[in-house]
């Protein structure tokens, strides 16, 4: 190989290395780019879910409070089906009795069963 030659070609591998440096370098400084994004987002993500966090204590806080309510709510609705359940039964009985005397009552006036 001449000198001529060999410098050309250290010329072209130094041209070549600058290249390939150029290329990482554009490379790394889009890999840092994209990190510092979903850093971001991660960041973004961290006060989102702490927000939730504090909404749900909230929530549970509320639903601690509302469940005795909720039970007695329950209770009086079945004691007040209880009561017009009974209130019904003592309402037919009655309607019976009731018919049954007028109908005694009609006979002793009328002498007949009617």
């Amino acid at each position: 190989m001449t000198q001529e030659s060999t410098e050309r070609t250290l010329g072209m591998l130094v041209a070549e290395v600058r290249s390939l440096r150029a290329d990482i370098d554009r490379q790394e400084k889009k890999s840092d780019d994209s990190r510092a994004v979903m850093h971001q987002r991660v960041d973004a993500l961290v006060d989102r879910v702490g927000a939730i966090e504090g909404d749900i204590s909230t929530v549970k806080r509320d639903v601690v409070d509302m469940k005795p309510v909720t039970d007695d709510v329950k209770k009086w609705k079945i004691m007040g089906m209880t009561a017009i359940a009974i209130i019904g039964i003592g309402g037919a009985a009655m309607g019976v009795t009731f018919a049954e005397a007028i109908k005694r009552v009609l006979t002793v006036l009328f002498g007949r069963a009617i």
